[in-house]
C-alpha cells in the first residue's frame, strides 16, 4: 500500500505496507459544492454506499456559500432542476426572495436530499493522503473534527474544483494559460438590499492561485476590502458579502479524454456525451493579447467573446489518466485553458456531478472500469434524468448563403460571417477581395479582417487605413464584453508580419487608446520581430523607449469595472524576456521592482516562453 500526500506542492509517494481503515465505503465525493453535491446524491439513491467530505459546513458551495444562487446559461435538465423547485417551495414558504433559488433554502434541500438518500456526510473535513495500490485507489487519510481518520472506498470523486484530491493523489493536471501561467480571474458576492428588495451582484476581485493558501487567504482579505471601495447608492445598503470566494479556474486534471477549445469550435468532437455544456467563452479577463493563438482569432478580430456554443462532453474528461478509481466532477475536469472558460457553468457542473456518479455506480454494479462502462447503458439512464439533453444540432451555427454572408458582414455584428470565411475551406479569397471595394464601410472593413484571418497580404492596405484613422468602431454584439476594430487590425498586421506601420505601432503603444488597442499593438511588434529578425534591433529599440519612460503606465479594467490592474511591469517583463530570447541588452530588469510583483507578473517572469 502507498501513501500520497502532498508537501509543499510537492507529490510525496510513501511505502506504508497494510493499513488499517477506520470505516469503509463504495464512493467517496470529496467536496460538496455545485458538482459534489450533486454526485453524493445521485450516488446515494443508486444504492451506493457513499460518503461526502466537505471542509466546510454547508452543501452547494458557489451556489450557497458563494452567494451565486442563478444561473448563466447550461441547458436544463438532470437531478438539480428537482433540487431548486424543492428550494424553491421551501423559500415560499419561509424565507426571503430569491433568484433561480434562494442560498439557504438549496443548503437545506440539498443536505435533506442526501441524507434521505442513505448517504453519509462529513462537513469540516479535509483530505490529506490517498491510499493507492500502484495506480488504484484504495482509500483516503483525512482530518476531520474528531482527528485523522483512514477510509477506504473503490472510487474516489474530486468534486473540490480546483482538482486538490487528484493532486495529492499524484494524477497529472494542468494550470493557467501558456502565456503567462495564470487562471481566471476570482470573484466575490455581496448581497444588498434596494428598494425594499433583497438582491446580489458580484464583480471581478483579482487573481489568486488556488494551489496556495496564502495566495487564497490574500485573496479573501482583498476582496473584503473591495465591497466598501465601490460607492453604494442612497436607496441601497450592503447586507453581507459571502463567504466564499467564487473560483472560475484552477488545477484542471488531465484525463483519459481531453476537450480543448479549437478542437470543439472546429466541430471535432465526441458522439458518446454524457452532459452538454452550452454558453459564450465567458473569460473574465479582457488582456486578450495575451491569450492563445485560437482566442485571439476568436476574440479580438471576430469578436465572438458573446457568441454561444454547445459541447458534447465525453465521460472520458472525467477519468483521471493512467488510474483506476479516481474521478473528478465540476470545473477540474479535463479541459485545456481555452475550453475551461465555457464548460464551467453552474447548471453544467450540476450535470457532471450527476453523470459521473451513475457512471460510477455502473462500474461498481458491473465489476468494470469505469471506462468500460457500456455507453448506451449509462445515455439511457441519463436521458432518463434529463441530466443528458436529448437533441445536439451542432457545436456552431455558420453561414452557409453568400448573400448573408455579405449582409452580416455590412452589419455592426460581423462576428460569426468573419468566423466563417475564416474557417470556411472554400475559395473566399477572391469574394472578399471583391467586397473589401466596396463603398460600405462595414462589408469592406469586415472583409479586409476576414481576409486578413485567411492570411492573405491582400488585405493590409485596410488594414493600415483602419489603424491611421484610429478607427474605434465597437461591434453591436448586445454582449459586455466587446474589443476595438482598430485592435483587430493590429493584430493582423502583427500576424501577417508587416513592416511598414512599426513605428506608428510604437506610438499607439505608448499612447492614451484604450488597453486592447495599445496591448495589441505591443504583442504586434514583438510577433513582427519575432518572424523576421532584421526587425529586432529596431523594435526592441522602440519598445524599451515606451517602457523606460518613468511616466509610462498601461492599465486594464477588468469586467464588471470594479477593479483596476496596472499591467505596466506585465509588459516590462513580456518585453524583456523576449529580448533575452533575441540576445539584445536592455536594462528593463532594473525598472522591475521584484518585491512588488504581482501574482500574475511573477507567474510571467518565470513561466517559460
Amino acid at each position: 500500500m502507498i501513501l500520497s500526500e502532498l508537501h509543499n506542492g510537492k507529490n510525496l509517494k510513501t511505502e506504508i505496507g497494510k493499513t488499517s481503515f477506520d470505516s469503509e465505503f463504495d464512493i467517496i465525493v470529496c467536496g460538496l459544492g455545485t458538482a459534489g453535491s450533486i454526485a453524493l446524491i445521485a450516488a446515494g439513491r443508486r444504492g451506493i454506499k457513499t460518503l461526502g467530505i466537505e471542509k466546510l459546513n454547508c452543501m452547494g458551495g458557489s451556489a450557497t456559500a458563494g452567494g451565486v444562487s442563478g444561473y448563466y446559461f447550461g441547458l436544463e435538465g438532470g437531478i438539480f432542476e428537482e433540487i431548486d423547485r424543492k428550494a424553491k417551495e421551501l423559500q415560499a414558504d419561509y424565507l426571503t426572495e430569491g433568484r433561480a433559488f434562494h442560498a439557504d433554502a438549496k443548503k437545506y434541500i440539498l443536505e435533506d436530499e442526501a441524507l434521505k438518500a442513505g448517504t453519509e456526510i462529513s462537513y469540516g473535513t479535509s483530505v490529506i493522503g490517498v491510499f493507492l495500490d500502484g495506480k488504484k485507489i484504495r482509500g483516503l487519510r483525512c482530518v476531520t473534527p474528531h482527528g485523522m481518520k483512514n477510509i477506504s472506498c473503490k472510487i474516489l470523486i474530486d468534486a473540490t474544483g480546483d482538482g486538490e484530491v487528484c493532486a495529492i493523489a499524484g494524477a497529472e493536471f494542468r494550470y493557467g494559460r501558456a502565456s503567462d501561467g495564470c487562471s481566471q480571474p476570482y470573484t466575490n458576492v455581496r448581497y444588498m438590499v434596494k428598494d425594499g428588495k433583497l438582491g446580489y451582484s458580484n464583480f471581478d476581485a483579482g487573481y489568486i492561485d488556488p494551489r496556495s493558501g496564502k495566495s487564497v487567504s490574500d485573496g479573501i482579505t482583498h476582496a473584503g476590502c473591495l465591497h466598501l471601495m465601490e460607492r453604494v447608492e442612497e436607496n441601497e445598503r450592503i447586507v453581507f458579502a459571502a463567504a466564499l470566494n467564487g473560483g472560475r479556474e484552477g488545477r484542471l486534471i488531465v484525463g483519459e479524454e481531453t476537450l480543448c477549445f479549437e478542437d470543439v469550435i472546429s466541430g471535432r468532437v465526441t458522439d458518446t456525451p454524457v452532459f452538454y455544456e452550452y454558453s459564450n467563452h465567458d473569460t473574465h479577463s479582457r488582456d486578450w493579447a495575451f491569450e492563445s493563438e485560437i482566442l485571439q482569432k476568436w476574440l479580438t478580430v471576430a469578436n465572438l467573446w458573446g457568441q454561444n456554443f454547445t459541447v458534447p462532453v465525453p465521460l472520458g474528461t472525467m477519468i483521471a489518466r493512467g488510474y483506476s478509481g479516481l474521478l473528478s466532477a465540476g470545473r477540474c475536469i479535463s479541459v485545456d485553458h481555452d475550453m475551461a472558460q465555457s464548460v464551467r457553468m453552474q447548471r453544467t457542473m450540476q450535470k457532471s456531478g450527476e453523470a459521473i456518479a451513475a457512471a460510477a455506480a455502473l462500474s461498481l454494479k458491473m465489476n468494470v472500469e469505469i471506462k468500460d462502462v457500456p455507453y448506451q447503458l449509462l445515455r439511457d439512464e441519463l436521458l432518463k434524468s434529463g441530466c443528458l439533453n436529448s437533441s445536439f444540432n451542432g457545436v456552431l451555427e455558420l453561414i452557409n448563403d453568400t448573400e448573408i454572408l455579405k449582409e452580416t458582414l455590412a452589419s455592426v455584428h460581423p462576428g460569426i460571417a468573419i468566423w466563417t470565411a475564416y474557417v470556411n475551406k472554400g475559395n473566399f479569397d477572391d469574394m472578399l477581395s471583391e467586397w473589401i471595394l466596396s463603398r460600405e464601410e462595414n462589408l469592406s472593413k469586415h472583409s479586409a479582417l476576414a481576409l486578413g484571418l485567411r492570411g492573405n497580404p491582400k488585405a493590409l492596405p485596410l488594414l493600415k487605413k483602419i489603424v491611421m484613422e484610429r478607427d474605434m468602431f465597437i461591434p453591436d454584439t448586445k454582449r459586455s464584453l466587446r474589443g476595438h476594430r482598430m485592435a483587430s487590425a493590429i493584430y493582423l498586421l502583427g500576424e501577417l508580419g508587416d513592416t511598414e506601420l512599426i513605428e506608428e505601432l510604437a506610438v499607439i503603444f505608448k499612447s492614451a487608446l484604450p488597453f486592447d488597442i495599445r496591448s495589441n499593438a505591443m504583442t504586434a511588434l514583438l510577433k513582427i520581430a519575432s518572424q523576421k529578425p532584421e526587425q529586432r534591433e529596431n523594435i526592441s529599440s522602440l519598445l524599451l523607449s515606451v517602457l523606460s519612460a518613468p511616466d509610462f503606465k498601461i492599465e486594464l479594467l477588468m469586467k464588471v469595472d470594479i477593479t483596476v490592474e496596472n499591467m505596466t511591469e506585465y509588459c516590462r517583463i513580456l518585453v524583456a524576456k523576449h529580448l533575452d530570447a533575441w540576445g539584445i541588452k536592455h536594462e528593463l530588469g532594473g525598472m522591475i521592482r521584484e518585491d512588488k510583483l504581482s501574482l500574475r507578473e511573477k507567474s510571467l517572469k518565470f513561466v517559460e516562453k
